[in-house]
């Protein structure tokens, strides 16, 4: 009721900076207070939305990526150039698949290199040719063994991990080596 009567003095009571500044405390106030429900409410509608928003934003990624895709190309791959980012990029997904693969950290992977001698943990070989040390897992279970060199480790990824395939190939060689 009051507002009806006093519309004019009301409207212009919301232009001053006193009202704004009051009105700017009252709302970082509030959602300070109430971010925790803020974040619980965007949380169960995510999980309760989750297909829905995936296919919204799997469109507009789409749409987005149809109507600028060489813009973003160009962008990105100057991006990628700038040699500071290339060794920031390379760590950066490095780390990720040592984490993401092995649930082990550079730093992990670099410990178990050192308790092993800094050498392959199979040929005992110090040079780490192609890309470099490789971190040997059970692909069953995930367990990391070792860190073994690249020749070392397409032998394991040939014979399927599987001692009995290696010590068949360890008596081939024997058999063809003594009929020399």
């Amino acid at each position: 009721m009051y507002y009806h009567t006093h519309q004019n003095e009301v409207r212009a009571y919301r232009q001053t900076p006193e009202f704004k500044a009051r009105r700017t405390i009252y709302n970082r106030a509030n959602y300070l207070a109430h971010s925790d429900e803020r974040k619980a409410y965007r949380k169960a509608y995510c999980l309760a939305h989750r297909d829905e928003i995936k296919i919204k934003k799997s469109a507009a990624d789409k749409a987005y990526r149809l109507a600028h895709g060489d813009e973003v190309k160009a962008k990105k791959a100057a991006y990628l150039r700038r040699p500071e980012i290339k060794i920031r990029h390379a760590a950066s997904v490095q780390k990720w698949h040592f984490k993401k693969k092995y649930s082990l950290t550079i730093f992990e992977r670099d410990a178990l290199l050192a308790k092993q001698g800094g050498k392959c943990a199979i040929c005992r070989s110090d040079r780490f040719n192609g890309p470099g040390p490789c971190v040997d897992h059970d692909h069953v279970t995930g367990n990391v063994r070792g860190i073994v060199c690249s020749n070392c480790n397409l032998v394991l990824g040939c014979s399927r991990d599987s001692p009995r395939v290696l010590r068949l190939a360890a008596d081939y060689l024997e058999i063809a080596n003594e009929r020399k």
